[in-house]
Protein backbone atom coordinates (compact mmCIF):
# COMPACT_ATOMS: atom_id res chain seq x y z
CA UNK A 1 0.00 0.00 0.00
CA UNK A 2 1.17 3.25 -0.76
CA UNK A 3 1.26 6.29 1.72
CA UNK A 4 0.83 10.25 0.45
CA UNK A 5 0.35 12.85 2.74
CA UNK A 6 -2.55 15.69 2.57
CA UNK A 7 -0.13 18.01 1.04
CA UNK A 8 0.78 15.41 -1.67
CA UNK A 9 -2.99 15.15 -2.46
CA UNK A 10 -3.17 18.84 -2.39
CA UNK A 11 -0.06 19.54 -4.53
CA UNK A 12 -0.28 16.49 -7.04
CA UNK A 13 -3.80 15.31 -7.82
CA UNK A 14 -2.75 13.77 -10.46
CA UNK A 15 -0.21 11.66 -9.48
CA UNK A 16 -2.63 10.07 -6.72
CA UNK A 17 -4.87 9.70 -9.40
CA UNK A 18 -2.93 7.52 -11.00
CA UNK A 19 -1.51 6.14 -8.16
CA UNK A 20 -4.68 4.68 -6.91
CA UNK A 21 -5.62 2.98 -10.34
CA UNK A 22 -3.08 0.32 -9.71
CA UNK A 23 -3.26 0.26 -5.80
CA UNK A 24 -4.84 1.90 -2.74
CA UNK A 25 -3.09 5.04 -1.15
CA UNK A 26 -3.43 6.11 2.56
CA UNK A 27 -3.06 9.58 2.84
CA UNK A 28 -1.70 10.71 6.00
CA UNK A 29 -2.11 14.33 8.29
CA UNK A 30 0.96 14.78 10.32
CA UNK A 31 2.15 11.40 9.80
CA UNK A 32 -1.02 9.50 10.93
CA UNK A 33 -2.95 8.24 8.35
CA UNK A 34 -6.40 9.18 8.10
CA UNK A 35 -8.30 7.77 5.30
CA UNK A 36 -7.67 5.49 2.53
CA UNK A 37 -8.40 6.01 -1.27
CA UNK A 38 -9.23 3.26 -3.48
CA UNK A 39 -9.85 3.37 -7.50
CA UNK A 40 -12.78 2.18 -9.24
CA UNK A 41 -12.91 0.29 -11.88
CA UNK A 42 -15.54 1.55 -14.91
CA UNK A 43 -19.15 0.83 -14.36
CA UNK A 44 -18.57 0.39 -10.11
CA UNK A 45 -20.80 1.57 -8.28
CA UNK A 46 -19.50 3.90 -5.38
CA UNK A 47 -22.25 3.40 -3.11
CA UNK A 48 -21.82 -0.39 -3.17
CA UNK A 49 -18.03 -0.05 -2.45
CA UNK A 50 -18.60 2.25 0.66
CA UNK A 51 -21.39 -0.81 1.53
CA UNK A 52 -18.96 -3.37 0.90
CA UNK A 53 -16.65 -1.90 3.12
CA UNK A 54 -19.23 -0.81 6.12
CA UNK A 55 -20.03 -4.72 5.92
CA UNK A 56 -16.67 -5.65 6.24
CA UNK A 57 -16.06 -3.19 9.26
CA UNK A 58 -18.90 -4.54 10.99
CA UNK A 59 -17.99 -8.20 10.51
CA UNK A 60 -14.50 -7.75 12.12
CA UNK A 61 -16.59 -5.38 14.93
CA UNK A 62 -18.37 -8.86 15.38
CA UNK A 63 -15.88 -11.01 15.37
CA UNK A 64 -14.15 -8.93 17.77
CA UNK A 65 -16.65 -9.18 20.06
CA UNK A 66 -16.97 -12.90 20.12
CA UNK A 67 -13.65 -12.91 20.45
CA UNK A 68 -13.06 -10.67 23.73
CA UNK A 69 -16.13 -12.74 25.05
CA UNK A 70 -14.36 -16.05 24.54
CA UNK A 71 -11.62 -15.01 26.25
CA UNK A 72 -13.16 -13.90 29.24
CA UNK A 73 -14.52 -16.94 29.53
CA UNK A 74 -18.66 -16.23 29.07
CA UNK A 75 -20.74 -17.92 26.83
CA UNK A 76 -21.23 -17.01 23.62
CA UNK A 77 -23.03 -13.56 23.44
CA UNK A 78 -26.51 -13.17 22.32
CA UNK A 79 -27.55 -11.23 18.89
CA UNK A 80 -28.83 -8.51 20.84
CA UNK A 81 -25.53 -8.28 23.22
CA UNK A 82 -23.63 -7.95 19.97
CA UNK A 83 -26.31 -5.15 18.46
CA UNK A 84 -25.84 -3.43 21.54
CA UNK A 85 -21.64 -3.41 21.50
CA UNK A 86 -22.40 -2.20 17.70
CA UNK A 87 -24.19 0.92 18.74
CA UNK A 88 -22.31 1.48 21.35
CA UNK A 89 -19.25 1.54 19.14
CA UNK A 90 -20.78 3.67 16.44
CA UNK A 91 -21.36 6.21 18.83
CA UNK A 92 -18.05 6.19 20.13
CA UNK A 93 -16.87 6.79 16.76
CA UNK A 94 -19.09 9.63 15.97
CA UNK A 95 -18.03 10.99 19.54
Amino acid sequence: MKFASIRDLRNQPGLIRRTVREEPVTLTANGRPFAIVLGLQEGEDPGEMERLIRQARAQKAVSRIRARWQESGQQAPTESEIEEEVRSARSARKG
